[in-house]
């Protein structure tokens, strides 16, 4: 596997933060150095482009109780419509380009921007992406994130295979065939 190179710099932190960090480090088993570097992924991935690109955080019970209140139908319109208008303008801004890769790479920062638990596995012999998100929102928000998921691939000429739970997502993409 190759390494990214690397390069030494110096920062100066408030105490305070610098003790938060340090702290979560040790609670993660993880280096300090190992969390700067995650925090700054995240940063340079996420957080800088995602409000530019129309995201914006909603607490889990604000999007339970507006998805309750319309029927799956709409849930379905609404996921699909939306996706097909936006989908491309985001993976420019986000990822500077709109292909599945980076298309995947995208999901997978979002998932990890979320909190959702997750699974992600790469086969890369058969050239399968596997997704396993546990999100405890409900049939609709599975249904939701199923759909956008589905608009995406179909996009870009792919498929996947969908498991849908009350609570769960789980999506394997073949990337290496055409669908």
């Amino acid at each position: 596997m190759r390494r990214d190179q690397t390069e030494t710099i110096t920062l100066r932190l408030e105490k305070k933060i610098l003790a938060k960090l340090r702290r979560e480090s040790e609670q993660n088993q993880t280096s300090l150095n190992t969390l700067s570097n995650q925090i700054f992924r995240q940063h340079i991935d996420w957080h800088s482009k995602a409000a530019k690109a129309g995201y914006v955080p909603l607490q889990k019970p604000v999007i339970i109780k507006l998805l309750d209140r319309i029927s799956e139908e709409d849930v379905i319109q609404v996921a699909e419509e939306a996706n097909r208008d936006i989908f491309k303008d985001v993976m420019l801004l986000m990822r500077d380009k709109n292909d599945l890769i980076s298309s995947l790479n995208l999901f997978e920062t979002w998932v990890r921007a979320s909190g959702f638990p997750y699974k992600i596995e790469v086969d890369e012999d058969k050239e399968v992406y596997s997704y396993v998100i546990q999100h405890d929102m409900g049939k609709k928000f599975s249904l939701f994130l199923a759909i956008r998921v589905r608009v995406i691939l179909e996009q870009l000429e792919k498929e996947g295979n969908f498991v849908v739970t009350d609570n769960t997502v789980a999506v394997k993409v073949d990337v290496g065939k055409t669908g």
